[in-house]
């Protein structure tokens, strides 16, 4: 794809999935973490949902489950770059991508940290991640329609 600048804003921030599993927990235990990231796209109203996954396992078993939603709203001009409409798929360069992710982690991490807050689990948070490895190429959705 060709490089180019790409307009957007960040519309609606959601959790979608918080969790501590005590019965999982145990103090002074190594921790194990699970990561996952996917995308969404709804032509209708231009947005790219990227959704950021954690499980802090600790012996294989999750105790901390977070999962954050971002929804971006494309601008109309780079929208129409990346869409084809005959295949109802949208293809979105690497690189915003990774930036989309890494914002969205960015969200994750400050969600993780208000929502641990003054507990036992607020010594927990996510470490610095390379989204880079997640996404290694152009990514191309299927449209759905909403977000």
């Amino acid at each position: 794809m060709e490089n180019r600048q790409t307009g957007f804003k960040l519309v609606k921030i959601n959790t979608e999935q918080f969790a501590t599993l005590e019965n999982n927990f145990e103090a002074n235990q190594s921790v194990q973490l699970s990561v996952s990231m996917e995308f969404v796209a709804s032509e209708k109203y231009r947005i790219i949902g990227s959704t950021s996954h954690f499980q802090f396992l600790m012996k294989g078993n999750p105790f901390m489950i977070i999962g954050v939603k971002n929804d971006y709203l494309i601008d109309e001009d780079s929208w129409a770059g990346f869409i084809n409409n005959e295949a109802k798929t949208i293809t979105l360069p690497r690189e915003l991508m990774v930036h989309l992710a890494a914002l969205t982690v960015g969200t994750t991490r400050g969600v993780l940290h208000t929502k641990t807050e003054n507990t036992p689990y607020n010594r927990y948070f996510l470490p610095t991640i390379n989204v880079r490895d997640f996404i290694p190429d152009d990514i191309t959705i299927n449209i759905e329609q909403p977000v």
